[in-house]
């Protein structure tokens, strides 16, 4: 169980929070070349927080890891789909709930 922080209450995320949820996870980097596919891990929801700074957004999972999306990314959903862009960085972190996809 994650101590220490707190809870994000957002309509937005709400599908994930939700224990026990199935979801793949993937880092897309924009300067991938061509014809790499990208990474999708799968992975089991545990919980949703703020990082204790409140600069980003942690997306953790049942095996202890999380990923840290910063707050400043603008969100996409699209049905199941959540989609943060960092354009600087030339990164976009995209989690998918319980589809099957090019792993």
């Amino acid at each position: 169980m994650v101590t220490n922080v707190q809870s994000v209450e957002s309509n937005e995320f709400q599908p994930l929070q939700r224990e026990q949820v199935t979801v793949w996870v993937c880092i897309r980097d924009e300067h991938n070349k061509e014809g790499v596919h990208d990474p999708w891990v799968k992975k089991m929801m545990a919980q949703i927080s703020f990082c204790p700074d409140h600069t980003h957004l942690r997306f953790y999972f049942q095996d202890g890891t999380f990923l840290a999306v910063p707050l400043v990314l603008p969100v996409q959903q699209k049905g199941r789909e959540w989609c943060a862009h960092d354009r600087e960085a030339g990164l976009s972190y995209v989690i998918k709930m319980e589809e099957k996809v090019h792993a």
